[in-house]
């Protein structure tokens, strides 16, 4: 690896694409296009297609990455170490060895200071650092083994995306009223206030220091918060364990029940709400940035779930925010919101199965996505044991090089 700097002198009045490197290993991606004069950082350097980016500041937590075609010529601050493979390296190779355990090992024992957050890349001393490089016919072979679960992956990403487009539109299309499943009661549509439908319970408060557990057991309950509220479901890793004393019946989630972020520092999250599908294995319960809506006996149809779905929840929210610098709900914001739902029961239950088939299509394809994932990353493990290269020949042709 070599390290490359295109300086770029701005000018005012032109736009730039800034770029970022995500945490964990998620890739460079496009930060916003900004003109000249609104960049604070004047020190900018232009970065190509193929170039490795390496976040100084965060590459502790994994932030670096290969930049992808489609942000070529973009620009990052002195803040990144901007490199080049060498011959001899290839481009897709370095992006499978990037997310190895062995090459984040590399980044942080050439990084310096005592409080992880603010470790300081050397760039220097990681060049000098042994990275097993394969010929360059075995690191061919390589791109294409993991290449497979990459094109698996591709395919099941899009027929997501597919079915997320699918429930999306039957949400707009059977919970505004104008259009009705055919057999169903021709009863009006009413409208209500959540507060008619269901209660808003705020979740767990607690001391991070004292009421905070290192992992399941008999006095503790799984924590969700508000970064396990994604894309409208819960994600079940990254977990908190918090004690059990702290929560009280009610604040235990139960099957049916809705995790609703209350407040966030990104304003765009706060409101972002999810089903809880219900566990036999574990107690649940939800932050003190968080709240469970917990639909009463005659909603519990599974119509309310996609009421925190629509347009106009989302529309809502907005307006509750609006004009404040604090980016935070009170229970009452969420009681009074005031949503258009069925009279007849069967109505409601129908309009919710219709929505939980594509729904149930979800769940099965993002289970495949993860088992996917989970395959791959075993298999960049496997092939790059140890720091090198063990594949399916068991070459005896490796070399070593420095970064």
């Amino acid at each position: 690896m070599e390290v490359v700097e295109r300086p770029v002198q701005l000018k005012d009045s032109e736009f730039y694409q800034l770029v970022t490197a995500k945490r964990s290993r998620g890739g460079i991606v496009a930060r916003g296009l900004l003109r000249g004069d609104k960049i604070l950082t004047k020190t900018q350097f232009r970065v190509n297609y193929g170039d490795f980016l390496i976040s100084r500041r965060q590459i502790v937590h994994g932030a670096c990455g290969l930049v992808p075609e489609s942000l070529d010529g973009a620009i990052v601050s002195n803040e990144y170490a901007v490199l080049h493979p060498k011959e001899g390296l290839l481009l897709k190779y370095l992006d499978y060895l990037s997310h190895t355990h062995y090459f984040q090992q590399t980044c942080f024992h050439s990084s310096v200071g005592v409080d992880i957050e603010k470790m300081i890349f050397k760039v220097d001393r990681w060049l000098g650092e042994p990275i097993h490089v394969p010929p360059v016919e075995e690191q061919q072979r390589v791109i294409k083994i993991i290449g497979t679960w990459d094109k698996s992956l591709a395919v099941c990403g899009a027929l997501i995306s597919k079915y997320r487009m699918v429930k999306r539109s039957l949400i707009a299309q059977l919970l505004t009223g104008p259009q009705r499943l055919s057999d169903c009661s021709r009863m009006p549509w009413e409208t209500m206030a959540l507060k008619n439908i269901g209660e808003v319970i705020r979740g767990v408060s607690y001391k991070p220091e004292v009421d905070l557990r290192s992992g399941d057991g008999p006095d503790t309950v799984r924590l969700l918060r508000a970064g396990n509220i994604y894309d409208g479901r819960l994600n079940f890793s990254e977990l908190q364990y918090v004690v059990r004393g702290r929560c009280s019946n009610a604040q235990l989630l139960r099957s049916g029940d809705v995790a609703i972020c209350m407040a966030n520092g990104s304003r765009e999250l706060v409101g972002k709400a999810a089903l809880f599908p219900g566990s036999d294995d574990h107690d649940y319960t939800v932050g003190a940035f968080c709240a469970i809506f917990r639909p009463r006996e005659e909603f519990s149809d599974g119509f309310a779930q996609y009421l925190f779905e629509t347009a106009a929840y989302r529309k809502r929210i907005a307006v509750l925010l609006a004009g404040s610098n604090i980016n935070n709900l009170k229970s009452s914001d969420i009681e009074r919101i005031r949503v258009e739902i069925p009279k007849d029961r069967d109505e409601r239950s129908a309009v919710a199965n219709k929505i939980g088939v594509v729904e149930q299509i979800l769940v099965k394809l993002i289970a495949m996505q993860n088992n996917l994932a989970d395959q791959r990353r075993a298999l960049i493990k496997t092939l790059f044991e140890n720091g090198g290269i063990r594949c399916v020949e068991h070459s005896r042709h490796r070399r070593d090089c420095h970064a």
